[in-house]
């Protein structure tokens, strides 16, 4: 039998997950408008930097740790011609 917490954990978790399929589709619908001069919305982009922050406590990380741990996969990346293609091990 769940406890609780398990429960509430599995509820936030349920939720952020549905909250970040919408929030990626609204945000590329956006950017699609963006790129057509209809405007854009900083609110979105907001949305889900909220979820993303919500994400990193729920699993433990420091949201500054997950920045930089990705800026540093990221310049690695560039450091060697890959920073371009699919796969998250490249």
């Amino acid at each position: 039998m769940e406890t609780l917490n398990e429960l509430r954990d599995k509820i936030y978790k349920n939720a952020l997950a549905k909250g970040f399929y919408r929030d990626y589709l609204d945000i590329l619908s956006y950017i699609d408008k963006a790129h057509k001069g209809e405007g854009k919305s900083i609110k979105e982009l907001g949305d889900i930097q909220w979820s993303i922050a919500l994400a990193s406590k729920l699993l433990g990380y420091d949201l500054g740790d997950v920045g930089k741990i990705n800026l540093d996969k990221l310049r690695d990346r560039a450091c060697r011609g890959v920073i371009d293609g699919n796969g998250d091990n490249r």
